[in-house]
Order: C-alpha cells, then structure tokens, then sequence
C-alpha cells in the first residue's frame, strides 16, 4: 500500500469517526434537553440556536472557504510565508465581522428579533449569551 494510499485511509477513519461521535452526541444532548425542559423553553432553545447559526454565518463573512482556498494555493506554490499571513488576515476580519454581529445582537436587535418576530421571552433573557455564542460558533468553522 503506497504511502498516500494510508494516509487517506487513516484520515478517512478519523473524520468519519469524528461525525459519528458527533452526531451520537448531538442525538444525547437533544435527547436529554427534551427530556429535562418543558416544551417552550425547548422551542427557545431550537430558535436561539438557529439565530446562532445564521449570526455565526453572517459574522464569517464568507471567509470559511476563501481560507481554504488560500491556504492549499499558497502551499501547493511552496509560499508558507504567504499561507501564514492569510491565516492572519482571515482570523483579523472574522474577528471583525464577528464582533459587529455581536454589538448588533446586543444593541437591541437580538431582543427586537425575539420578542417582535418570535415572540419568545425566554429567547429575549438569552440574547446576551447567545451574541457570545455567535462568536464562538463563527471561529469554530
């Protein structure tokens, strides 16, 4: 077996059973959340994370693919220098990006979302935490 040949092998392992340890989790976690809060703190929930999600992908700005692209151009050309100065630059505007979708969500707008769109007062007491979670959601794709 070439050498590339078990590399992808090996990699192909460990992503597939990374989704497998994450989806088995994620079924837990849901499991135990409808298990333990009432159903409209549940559907709070779903509805923050869902802000989240969608904040957190606004914050990214589309960077998420451009730094892929960055990166293996700049190593497939031999110019680490340069794949390191892209990390750089990339992390700095989602950092960006990332804290203009938190002072938005904190100014008024993550509450107006939630009471006058969903109309969901548990969502409104969680804006707070969920403008942080935006945060970490974007930097962790």
């Amino acid at each position: 077996m070439t050498m590339l040949l078990r590399r992808l092998l090996h990699g192909s392992f460990w992503a597939a059973s990374e989704k497998i340890v994450s989806i088995v989790l994620g079924l837990t976690l849901y499991y135990l959340l409808s298990r333990l809060l009432p159903p409209s703190e549940m559907g709070a929930y779903f509805l923050i994370m869902s802000v989240v999600m969608l904040a957190a992908i606004v914050a990214q700005l589309g960077l998420n693919q451009t730094i892929i692209r960055l990166i293996a151009e700049s190593i497939g050309n031999g110019r680490a220098g340069r794949a390191h100065f892209a990390v750089r630059k990339v992390f700095l505007y989602a950092l960006a990006g990332a804290l203009v979708v938190f002072g938005i969500m904190i100014s008024g707008a993550g509450k107006w979302i939630a009471i006058e769109i969903f109309d969901s007062p548990q969502m409104a007491d969680a804006v707070a935490l969920a403008a942080v979670l935006v945060i970490l959601v974007a930097f962790e794709s």
